[in-house]
């Protein structure tokens, strides 16, 4: 399932923020574009090509023509396991660890995204990023800032930005084929963070990477950062950035059940804090 044991890569501070928001928030990136090769990762990824075919990945005709799957590879340090050219973005699809939406002129021309949480990507050919982020829930300011975000992606400079969730699901898949679990304990539900990097491929065309991890939430929950010079606890942050949630973003990203969850788990825990003897 790929469900990581180790959570050193990432910092969640840099991720979580409270008061939660669904607005944009992309940096400028300057870190590194290697992709690193997970079993787990290629099991998962060959999977859903067989049994979702067409729902996660499309390229059109002119993606195909301008060879944009091979000049975005070209861009990317593959270091001593780089090799080019892709014969489409299936070939990539099954050869790297991240996720690959190419946009021309505004719109998606091609993708191949075996991680969707909670979309169809088989069906977003010709969006923009406007129409793209449509469903989103409180998405207004996220669509208004549709062109100044494809300006940026086609700046010549790398942008970044993580987006989180929970879920039932354990695997790096969520996509809408795959049922849900349910479930009645935080023991049984992940962690999920997406990290998305921008490249600008040329003055009318870039590309999503997309980068997936899974972690179960309980583990999370144990632990804590210290760099800033105190204390920020991780179950803490999580909580008090899901209370933040408007009830619409907690109906989209699924989060009505997890909130009632962590206020039982937030009574029981002040309950035994008060009778410890």
């Amino acid at each position: 399932m790929g469900i990581k044991t180790t959570f050193s890569k990432i910092n969640l501070k840099d991720i979580i923020k409270i008061p939660f928001k669904m607005a944009p928030f992309f940096e400028k990136y300057d870190g590194p574009l290697e992709f690193k090769h997970d079993r787990d990762m290629t099991a998962q990824r060959d999977i859903e090509l067989k049994e979702l075919g067409n729902k996660i990945w499309f390229e059109s005709d002119l993606a195909k023509e301008k060879a944009w799957v091979n000049k975005v590879a070209n861009i990317i340090d593959y270091g001593i396991d780089f090799r080019s050219p892709y014969e489409n973005i299936v070939d990539w699809g099954v050869n790297n660890s991240n996720d690959l939406v190419i946009m021309h002129k505004g719109k998606v021309e091609a993708c191949f995204v075996a991680c969707a949480s909670g979309w169809n990507p088989g069906d977003k050919k010709g969006k923009t990023l406007e129409e793209l982020h449509e469903p989103v829930a409180d998405s207004e300011a996220l669509r208004k800032a549709s062109d100044g975000i494809w300006r940026a992606m086609t700046s010549g400079q790398m942008f970044h930005r993580y987006t989180w969730g929970i879920s039932s699901l354990g695997t790096y898949s969520n996509h809408p084929h795959w049922p849900k679990p349910d479930f009645n304990s935080l023991t049984r539900l992940y962690f999920r963070v997406e990290h998305e990097r921008t490249i600008t491929v040329d003055e009318d065309t870039a590309a999503f990477l997309i980068e997936v991890d899974v972690f179960p939430l309980q583990q999370l929950f144990h632990l804590h950062d210290t760099t800033s010079g105190k204390v920020t606890d991780y179950r803490k942050l999580i909580i008090d950035s899901v209370y933040s949630m408007s009830d619409s973003v907690l109906e989209y990203k699924n989060l009505k059940k997890v909130k009632r969850l962590l206020k039982t788990s937030e009574m029981v825990g002040k309950y035994n804090n008060a009778n410890i003897i």
